[in-house]
């Protein structure tokens, strides 16, 4: 669950019976709302503020093995797709599963509305059929996605924190 710029607490999860689901406690409530969403989340993977909207992760981007993030907008109960599904791609032709991504910027935090222009991620996936990929930590432009500028060989664990 990530929190936006209004104070809202936002997740999305999986029913039991495979479904997606949508919360959140809004602002100023004491209790968890069911919340809407235009879009398709494939496999739910996190919720971030980006700076400028919500961020709710993908593990299967458009169908596929990819991990990809919405950007979105809460309007009363429902949350709306804004542009299409930025998708995190890299050398694998088959999986790219971006374990907890994070978008990093000076300023995205829910009170400074400044949008983050990298993704940081731990891939967890080190070869795909005969090809080696370098996975570990790896970065890739936000909100353009697609493959990692940037990518660092480690069976490391990434942890992120912001200092105020």
């Amino acid at each position: 669950m990530g929190y936006d710029h209004s104070g809202n607490l936002i997740g999305i999860g999986e029913t039991s019976s495979g479904g997606r689901c949508y919360a959140g406690v809004l602002a100023g409530a004491t209790s968890m709302s069911s919340l809407s969403f235009s879009g398709t989340i494939d496999f739910p993977g996190g919720t971030m503020w980006d700076g400028k909207y919500i961020a709710l992760g993908d593990q299967e981007a458009g169908g596929t093995f990819n991990t990809g993030l919405y950007r979105a907008t809460l309007k009363g109960s429902t949350l709306s797709p804004v542009g299409s599904e930025v998708t995190l791609t890299d050398c694998s032709d088959e999986y790219n599963d971006i374990i907890s991504p994070f978008i990093v910027g000076k300023k995205n935090t829910p009170v400074n509305d400044q949008q983050g222009k990298v993704v940081i991620g731990t891939n967890q996936w080190t070869t795909q059929g005969n090809q080696s990929c370098p996975h570990g930590v790896e970065f890739w432009h936000y909100p353009q996605g697609g493959n990692p500028f940037k990518g660092e060989a480690s069976e490391t664990v990434l942890t992120v924190s912001i200092g105020t």
